[in-house]
């Protein structure tokens, strides 16, 4: 808990505000509670969430947090901010989110530790997955989904994503998103990337590997013409604002917000690895704010490793990301005799256990990724990385190793994005639905932002 929560003013007795919640602190961590399994399905239902987390739709769950008296705005001095929704987060997640509740009619508060350019969403080079080409269709995606996972997805979760993933793509382009045409389709079509994993053409991008700047900066322009969303930008959440039977809102470094529904969109904790493809600040926080409010978490072992992320250790260049889609297009990884040793296009788990077990065996820390059969126009930012950090990619292989990227794990959460805690919801990679099972399968993520937010800002 932060400092400057544990302090006695804040267990003294305080007028109910407008929510109803009383006054206590957290003067205790509980354990870290986590469903038990049982088919994949977690804890709880597919409408809005259970308001029984210890027995949520016939299952148990394990070391589920104890009750605590939860956090109370006593003590602080400044005004409280009470709005419909409070979202935690300014990556897609937490702009979509906003977005769409604000078009319902809600009042919106937006926080964002980071100024919004500094989101992992903002940073993402993968699209959205999605079936679209004629030969493709989301059953097809879904069984690439449950291949990836492992045996561990969630299928009613895997359904849905898959089902309505091309749905939210024709939502982003009405809204101004302008993913890349495929310039040999006389109807405007778009463009259709192959990532590993994926047994079709199903990707769409944005600027070559621009996606999330595409996405999250249309969106945030969008937010920004709101005039029912408040933005709160290098504001930090300490806590959320709960009684301990339900969450009233949240507890930020300028005061406290009260809502009648909080969301949380904080993204991953890859940034914990030392060697990483996230910004600094991918901590995972969500999965802290809930725990420690009483939410149940799951699948936290769970964190996925880019398989080829910039190798220059000691550099600012290292873990530098060179998106899945340049395999998809002929990319290959080649060992330390020039020889290819791998399927570049097996899930991200697969290729990450080679290169590993190659670089073990040549006794190297990286492989090399050989992107001269690949035309600079087609992924220019990708290109202008590798020159920054002093190779041409050209000419010559760049070395890439793996590196901490996804977590699989987080707050549990329904196919409503409703959390086990009432009025709290988790949208993205601070969420855990089961769609992503053990492994992730490329460009996935994008797509799960929106068809989840969606449904939890309905």
């Amino acid at each position: 808990m932060p400092p400057c929560l544990a302090q006695g003013g804040l267990d003294r007795p305080e007028t109910r505000r407008v929510l109803g919640v009383g006054p206590g602190v957290v003067l205790q961590r509980a354990r870290v509670g986590e469903v038990e399994a049982q088919g994949r399905r977690y804890g709880t239902r597919g409408g809005r969430a259970s308001r029984n987390p210890a027995s949520l739709d016939g299952e148990r769950v394990r070391n589920q947090p104890q009750r605590s008296p939860g956090v109370s705005a006593a003590g602080f001095e400044r005004p409280t901010i009470e709005t419909d929704v409070a979202v935690i987060g300014g990556g897609a997640a937490g702009l979509y989110v906003a977005l769409r509740a604000a078009e319902h009619g809600a009042e919106a508060t937006l926080v964002s530790r980071k100024p919004l350019t500094e989101s992992a969403s903002f940073w993402a080079q993968g699209g959205l997955a999605a079936a679209l080409a004629p030969d493709d269709s989301p059953a097809r995606h879904a069984q690439d989904t449950l291949n990836a996972g492992r045996g561990l997805c969630r299928s009613e979760a895997v359904e849905m994503l898959t089902r309505e993933a091309p749905g939210a793509v024709a939502e982003l382009r009405e809204r101004g998103v302008r993913f890349d045409p495929d310039p040999a389709s006389p109807d405007g079509a778009l463009s259709l990337a192959l990532e590993g994993g994926h047994s079709a053409r199903r990707i769409v991008h944005a600027g070559g590997a621009q996606t999330g700047r595409a996405i999250t900066g249309r969106l945030a322009q969008l937010v920004a013409e709101s005039e029912r969303i408040r933005v709160l930008e290098e504001t930090s959440a300490l806590a959320l604002w709960s009684d301990g039977s339900e969450c009233a809102g949240v507890m930020t470094d300028t005061g406290p917000i009260a809502a009648r529904a909080t969301v949380l969109a904080t993204g991953g904790g890859a940034a914990l690895w030392q060697r990483t493809t996230n910004p600094w600040g991918a901590i995972g926080a969500g999965a802290v704010l809930a725990h420690a409010a009483g939410a149940a978490l799951a699948d936290l072992e769970f964190c996925q490793f880019h398989p080829t992320a910039l190798a220059l250790p000691g550099s600012g260049h290292d873990g530098t990301l060179l998106t899945e889609a340049l395999r998809g297009e002929g990319a290959e990884l080649l060992d330390a005799s020039g020889r290819r040793f791998t399927d570049e296009l097996a899930p991200r788990d697969q290729v990450a256990a080679a290169i590993l077990d190659r670089m073990d065996a040549d006794g190297t820390d990286h492989v090399a990724l050989d992107l001269r059969s690949i035309p600079p126009e087609r992924f220019p930012n990708v290109f202008e990385a590798c020159r920054a950090a002093g190779f041409r990619p050209e000419s010559q292989p760049v070395p890439v190793a793996p590196a901490a990227h996804y977590l699989m794990g987080g707050v549990v959460c329904d196919l409503d994005s409703a959390t086990t805690l009432p009025r709290l919801y988790a949208v993205g990679e601070c969420s855990c639905s089961g769609a992503h099972g053990a492994n992730r399968l490329a460009s996935n993520s994008l797509s799960e932002c929106f068809v989840f937010g969606a449904r939890a800002a309905a």
